[in-house]
């Protein structure tokens, strides 16, 4: 990734409230499975301004060892940076997140938080 892409990426968070990027720095747009944050990746910034390039690479060099995607949201004017897996099976997605201490998972085809 560089200050190009990274760029584009802020662009994409703001005008879509929110991102899933592949290890390799590609926005993507899963219509299948569902989304479980792992623990410990969870980071929470004020402005889109504190996304910088030197973070976000080093989100995904985590990503790519632990076979995840980094995602990115908006939620009451706050930027939310996590890494997080897809799963297939609901309820396998539902046991990971509470072992990850996480309150919801995100169904991707019907773009929809459940609580865990």
């Amino acid at each position: 990734m560089n200050k190009k892409q990274l760029q584009q990426l802020k662009n994409y968070i703001i005008e879509n409230d929110g991102a899933t990027i592949a290890p390799d720095g590609t926005i993507q747009s899963l219509k299948s499975g569902f989304m479980v944050s792992l623990s410990g990746f969870e980071k929470i910034y004020n402005d889109i301004k504190f996304i910088d390039l030197k973070m976000v690479k080093s989100y995904l060099k985590i990503a790519k060892k632990k076979n995840a995607f980094v995602g990115f949201w908006v939620n009451n004017n706050k930027i939310y940076i996590d890494l997080s897996i897809n799963v297939n099976e609901k309820e396998e997605a539902l046991k990971i997140a509470k072992k990850n201490n996480q309150i919801a998972i995100f169904d991707c085809l019907n773009l929809k938080e459940i609580i865990a």
